[in-house]
């Protein structure tokens, strides 16, 4: 392999990184939202929104890095598992998850935690379609 092709590469993986600090932010843009909100001491949205934004981010990394040179590929992976994982970690320490118990949605008033707990469902719902799409994704890489 000659400078060149070395030298082009490394642009290839800088772009990818510079592109995906954005495409990160962006996708927890609703999460920055919902944390602001006062609804935030109240269900366990922020974790599904958490999650939502968790597989958008890597469902992005997988069309940037099916476009890297192959011998980029691992470093830009690197790279994305630790800026989501500290993104993740920065918000479940300061927001821990609140613990659930059965029957809580009947215990508590309806007409508050209804419209939450259709709300969370809905989320989980989309989090797990973008859990598919990853990994159909990732398949289609490897």
């Amino acid at each position: 392999m000659n400078a060149q092709q070395k030298e082009a590469e490394l642009e290839a993986l800088d772009n990818a990184i510079y592109n995906f600090k954005f495409t990160i932010d962006s996708m927890f843009k609703p999460v920055d939202l919902y944390v602001k909100s006062d609804e935030v001491k109240t269900s366990n949205i922020l974790h599904d929104l958490i999650y939502i934004a968790e597989y958008k981010s890597k469902i992005r990394e997988c069309q940037i890095r099916s476009q890297l040179p192959k011998s980029k590929r691992r470093s830009f992976c690197n790279y994305v598992t630790d800026q989501i994982g500290a993104k993740k970690k920065s918000y479940t320490q300061k927001y821990p998850p609140i613990p659930q118990y059965p029957n809580e949605q009947q215990v508590r008033e309806p007409e508050i935690y209804q419209p939450i707990w259709e709300q969370s469902k809905k989320y989980q719902e989309e989090g797990r379609r973008l859990y598919k799409e990853w990994k159909r994704q990732m398949s289609s890489i490897q």
